[in-house]
């Protein structure tokens, strides 16, 4: 509890202050509740706006300041507030469906991810959100609680989620190093430019923030110009990986947004799932991929590892029907 602890001692320092103030006032004959009122409004400030903030940076895996003309008077509309909670939700599940990596016969569905609401703090507006153990429909606690690989998973896409945010990239090196699979990496960077607001609902700027063993950590802003960049990376031409891989499976999760799906019931390896990535220079008709068994053909940078996190596709033939949903480049 380093931030709560931090604003205990500030207002204890005041607090002391006060007693001084007092002894002042009555030692020369002056009115001691003017003499002590500047010094009451401070600690009445403390724990109105910075008490619940430091709250929210102790409890929370992850912390949302979200600063707008929509959120200028302190009361946003409560379908900003649940369309804010609905993003957060969706983006922090893609992720640790990633870190999960979940394969046959297991779906990690919007009900096994719970995430609490730590804290709600003024100033714009700070929401503090972490992960929960799952609960059963009698309202009962998963046995394993916190140690819940489910849990787990959504701690770490929050962890990776702020951490790309600082960086705004997949490959920095830091990232890189602290966030080694590729594919929890893609889906970080999806997430946060998914985050990023539009400007049109009047949220300007949200960044991103948390406490990492005692260290105050935080994001880039993230604004409609960033959001706009990061969808052009995202949407963008890549070099392709040196080594070729052809994989059969089913397509799932596909985000027509960003040219991406998910490799799923992969042959030889069904409890395995492959992040798959479409090259904007490819055209693909990826509206027809959905549920469908096909084969992909692309390439990797892991090298020659057993089955890679992340294709790079420049082929996909829908199997059984012999069709390859490849067209030439447009001249």
């Amino acid at each position: 509890m380093k931030w709560v602890a931090e604003v205990h001692a500030k207002a204890q320092i005041l607090q002391a202050q006060v007693e001084l103030a007092r002894s002042m006032a009555r030692s020369f004959g002056m009115d001691e509740s003017e003499a002590i009122s500047p010094y009451l409004r401070e600690i009445e400030k403390i724990y109105e706006l910075e008490f619940p903030l430091a709250r929210a940076m102790d409890e929370s895996d992850l912390v949302f300041h979200i600063e707008g003309p929509a959120l200028a008077d302190h009361t946003p509309k409560l379908s900003l507030v649940e369309s804010i909670f609905a993003n957060i939700r969706t983006q922090v599940l893609a992720v640790a469906r990633a870190v999960a990596n979940v394969g046959e016969g297991v779906h990690l569905s919007d009900r096994d991810v719970e995430l609490s609401l730590s804290a709600i703090a003024p100033g714009s507006l700070y929401i503090g959100v972490k992960a929960e153990p799952p609960t059963t429909s009698t309202g009962q606690q998963h046995l394993l609680g916190r140690d819940d690989r489910i849990v787990a998973a959504t701690r770490e896409a929050m962890r990776s989620i702020r951490l790309v945010s600082q960086h705004l990239s997949d490959d920095a090196t830091e990232v890189v190093e602290r966030i080694p699979d590729p594919a929890v990496r893609d889906a970080a960077l999806v997430a946060v430019a998914r985050l990023a607001p539009t400007g049109r609902a009047g949220v300007t700027r949200i960044t991103l923030a948390a406490t990492d063993q005692g260290e105050s950590l935080m994001g880039e802003a993230l604004t409609p110009k960033i959001r706009s960049e990061l969808k052009h990376q995202l949407k963008g031409a890549f070099s392709a990986g040196s080594c070729r891989v052809v994989l059969t499976g089913e397509v799932r999760e596909l985000d027509l947004d960003f040219a991406r799906f998910e490799l799923r019931r992969i042959e030889g390896h069904l409890d395995r799932s492959v992040r798959c990535r479409v090259n904007s220079e490819v055209f693909i008709d990826l509206q027809r991929l959905a549920g469908a068994r096909v084969e992909v053909v692309g390439s990797t940078v892991e090298g020659a590892a057993e089955l890679p996190r992340v294709v790079h596709v420049t082929e996909v033939r829908l199997l059984g029907s012999g069709e390859a949903l490849l067209e030439p480049p447009l001249l």
